[in-house]
């Protein structure tokens, strides 16, 4: 994609170092976290959530590591 902007090899290095790719992926879950908002609007309902208790579970802690 980058290539095809025109950029160099080392300018396409850098973007990939500083975690510019991480943007995408943060706009996705931002549009979908949105979208869900607005599913919850529309039908007048919350979303299902599951109960804690059935999630949680209990670890013991490690004596040493």
């Amino acid at each position: 994609m980058w290539r095809a902007l025109g950029y160099s090899e080392q300018e396409i290095n850098e973007f990939i170092a500083s975690g510019t790719l991480n943007a995408f992926f943060i706009a996705g879950r931002t549009i979908g976290f949105i979208g869900h908002v607005l599913d919850e609007k529309r039908l007048d309902m919350p979303m299902y959530r599951h109960p804690m208790d059935d999630i949680l579970y209990d670890v013991q802690m490690a004596d040493e590591i």
